[in-house]
């Protein structure tokens, strides 16, 4: 280690000792501690002291910090594994035993108090089943926790639904798994801990538990259902849990999201339930609410910020309807959006996200959120039109000379850099480059977000011409889209954007794709020249690029 870095860790070691003697850590040191044992260079043995001291003062220390104290011990480990030092846990092996339960046996460490541990679980289970009094949070966490760890889904279940029936313990049960993320990836387990629980509580043969948290991991198993596509699954545990809660607005949204997975367009006024479940924003507090079909004199249309722009779009792609019916209308949206939408619609006024909180709503006397426009408009007689238009543009000198060819002219936006789905969405770059190596007489222009994003790009040489920015320049890419012959694109703003625009694009879908692109079909009833392309082997993109090579071919003896 250099000098600086032993200083370093010197003074941190120096900080939680000094913590040590007043039992407090605040978030600071948490942070520093994490971030220092996320940097796999050898640790400075002060600072390995003061942290096996601090571990061995857990039980002194606040219940968050305690959490706080886990978080550390599993990343001294990791840093312990990547850096092959591992002797330097010999020395407290019994505190981190201790303090992590079964977390060694999840890292794969072999440690000789495995066993010993698995006893010691063995009689906390027979002392709880004996418990009379009040119960220990500590326990009932240790003893769910040894359960999750076993296969026996069935005993574990059984067990636990014991504990539900106890007055005392039933609601401490469901506090403890509320509070831990122990459960969360055995939904094998959740969903029959949560049936168990609910039929108890019918039949009346264990104390009422805490709403809130049944409700919590219903709504847990059912975003695991929804990211795994079983629509069908999730759709029956909400019918179930309605017999239970007969009037939630969490269970109307999730079922919301069922039944528009399964096609089922009511699903549509189900989710819009959702403006329950925000804080509605000063601004609108004082308007009536429209009904989506009385005449209206001023309307404002709104959503919070953070809605994504082709969530925006997928909505406002209703503005002609909703123009028959209002004679004036504002809306609350993406600023990237204002030229392009007042351009082909300039008796209406759009707004930043800023008027939420700053703005008034003097010169309206009605509002409207985007989520539940398509409960109003989204019916099967529904005849789908673009909403957006281009007008000449100085640049468009700039790309008129490229685009100046007998070739096909494909669009493409192939990679999101939303990193949670970033995978399961984007085309690897590799396989894209091999596809259009393939092709003959087809020219190809980004639609995408910054190259930055997507480091692979160079890195396999996509032969993609790049001439927009589509996250900066919303008007640019809809004046290079409008040159297009064909769109092709994943499930993004990009697909929203094109498709509003009325230019015949490919969705390429994941097998799993989210809930609003529907579990089957080849139409999106928002858009008229859109048509989907579904994965029919998980992460198969050369099925969906096989299909798109067919169309092109179609399009190619249209234009010979």
């Amino acid at each position: 280690m250099d000098n600086i870095a032993i200083k370093t860790d010197e003074r941190l070691a120096q900080v939680l000792l000094e913590n040590n003697r007043s039992n407090t850590l605040s978030r600071t040191i948490f942070k520093q501690l994490t971030d220092r044992l996320a940097i796999y260079t050898p640790l400075n043995n002060d600072l390995l002291n003061a942290i096996a001291q601090t571990l061995s003062l857990l039980n002194d220390f606040h219940v968050g910090e305690q959490t706080g104290l886990y978080r550390c011990a599993r990343l001294l480990i990791t840093h312990s594994r990547q850096m092959q030092d591992r002797h330097d846990l010999q020395a407290w092996e019994n505190d981190l035993i201790l303090l992590l339960n079964l977390e060694f046996q999840k890292t794969g460490l072999n440690l000789s108090g495995h066993q010993k541990r698995l006893e010691n679980y063995q009689k906390q289970k027979m002392l709880v089943e004996k418990e009379r009094g009040s119960p220990n949070t500590e326990t009932a966490s240790n003893i769910i926790t040894f359960f999750d760890q076993e296969q026996d889904v069935e005993k574990t279940a059984i067990f636990i639904g014991q504990l539900l029936s106890n007055k005392t313990w039933g609601n401490q049960v469901f506090l403890t798994i509320s509070q831990k993320s122990i459960l969360i990836k055995r939904y094998d387990l959740l969903e029959k801990l949560i049936k168990q629980a609910g039929e108890r509580v019918l039949s009346k043969q264990s104390a009422p538990l805490k709403e809130d948290i049944l409700l919590n991991k219903i709504a847990t198993l059912g975003s695991y259902y929804h990211e795994m596509g079983q629509y069908q699954e999730y759709l029956s545990l909400i019918k179930w849990s309605k017999n239970i809660f007969k009037n939630s607005n969490l269970l109307d949204y999730h079922e919301g999201i069922c039944k528009i997975a399964l096609g089922d367009l009511d699903g549509w006024r189900l989710f819009s339930v959702r403006r329950k479940m925000v804080k509605l924003p000063s601004l609108i507090q004082n308007l009536k609410t429209w009904d989506g079909h009385s005449p209206v004199e001023n309307l404002l249309i709104w959503w919070p910020e953070g809605a994504g722009i082709g969530g925006e779009i997928m909505r406002l792609i209703f503005l002609p309807n909703i123009l028959i019916k209002a004679k004036k209308v504002g809306i609350i949206c993406d600023t990237r959006l204002h030229s392009v939408l007042m351009q082909k619609f300039p008796q209406i006024k759009c707004y930043p996200y800023s008027m939420l909180t700053l703005g008034t709503a003097n010169n309206y006397d009605a509002e409207i959120d985007l989520i539940s426009l398509t409960q109003f408009f989204l019916t099967p007689s529904y005849q789908a039109q673009p909403i957006l238009s281009t007008n000449t543009r100085a640049d468009v000198n700039v790309i008129g000379p490229l685009l100046s060819t007998r070739k096909i002219r494909c669009g493409i936006s192939w990679f999101t850099p939303n990193k949670r789905s970033q995978i399961q969405r984007s085309i690897p770059a590799h396989i894209l480059s091999n596809w259009i190596d393939s092709l003959d007489g087809v020219e190809f222009y980004a639609l995408q977000h910054s190259l930055d994003d997507c480091p692979e790009f160079e890195l396999h040489n996509c032969k993609i011409n790049y001439l927009v920015n589509a996250e900066k320049d919303i008007d640019g890419l809809l004046h290079l889209a409008a040159d297009m012959d064909l769109i092709i694109t994943i499930g993004n703003s990009t697909a929203h954007l094109t498709g509003a625009l009325g230019i015949p694009t490919l969705v390429l879908l994941p097998q799993k794709p989210r809930f609003q692109w529907g579990i089957k079909g080849i139409n999106m009833p928002f858009y008229k020249n859109m048509k989907l392309i579904r994965q029919e082997i998980p992460n198969d993109w050369n099925g969906c690029l096989l299909q798109v090579s067919k169309y092109i071919q179609e399009l190619k003896g249209l234009n010979s």
